[in-house]
């Protein structure tokens, strides 16, 4: 058997996180920092995790997962749900790189990116597969899939693929936001903050007024360790800038 290697780091965690044993038993670890080649993580009740992928991107566990990371380009979700970012550059505390190498396997059928943000659930015999950003391509086990951003496809036993539109941000995405690891801010404009925290919330930016030039002229200090939605109407507020929420469109006015 191949040596194992480090194929990723914990960049946040909380509720209670497993490894699986030799025997199967599952064994908590308080404190993990790095996942090896050929561990399977599990993650419990109110759980989750952010996982700087090796190879550039940002892999999300929701609670009640089970995830096998089987080398440095691949991962096999057994059960529950992922979500993976593949443009690091825009976010904090994960250093940038060009189209991660990222594949995301399952015993349905396995997922490829384009430069994307997407979601994978595992469900019984079904694969949903969610498109933010970008397009994923399914080579199922028994139907090929295109995915699109703004698309969701559910694939079970035999039957042709059913997709169907879904929004961008709310709803079925809001555990992704759980999982947004800390971000060192300090130093940044306002403008880019409010990039990063639309990235994470699935939000788009729209200035009217001046607002934009405040944005980009307001220079943020500290870090932000809250959720991402609540961090976004504290440093609104501090630069005096109003917002409304609008079909998935952040306005912001002076």
């Amino acid at each position: 058997l191949p040596a194992a290697e480090p194929v990723a780091s914990i960049d946040k965690s909380f509720g209670t996180v497993y490894l699986l044993g030799e025997n199967a038993e599952l064994r908590p670890t308080p404190g993990l920092a790095t996942v090896l080649s050929g561990q399977t993580i599990v993650t419990g009740s109110n759980a989750g995790l952010a996982i700087a992928w090796g190879g550039g991107g940002s892999l999300r566990v929701d609670e009640n997962s089970r995830v096998r990371f089987s080398d440095s380009e691949r991962v096999f979700l057994e059960e529950g749900r992922v979500y993976f970012d593949s443009t690091p550059g825009l976010m904090a505390g994960i250093a940038a790189g060009d189209s991660p190498v990222f594949r995301l396997e399952t015993a349905q059928g396995a997922i490829a990116h384009t430069g994307t943000q997407y979601m994978v659930e595992v469900d019984g015999d079904r694969l949903i597969v969610s498109v933010r950003e970008g397009e994923v391509r399914v080579d199922g086990r028994y139907h090929d899939q295109r995915v699109a951003a703004g698309q969701r496809a559910t694939l079970a036993g035999s039957r042709r693929p059913d997709v169907l539109g879904i929004g961008r941000s709310g709803g079925y995405w809001d555990w992704v936001a759980n999982t947004t690891p800390d971000a060192d801010v300090d130093g940044w404009t306002l403008y880019r903050f409010l990039g990063w925290a639309g990235r994470e919330l699935g939000l788009t930016v729209h200035f009217e007024g001046g607002a934009e030039g405040i944005a980009r002229n307001a220079i943020l200090r500290g870090t932000v360790d809250i959720p991402p939605a609540d961090a976004l109407r504290i440093r609104l507020a501090t630069a005096a800038l109003d917002w409304r929420l609008e079909e998935g469109v952040l306005y912001i006015s002076d």
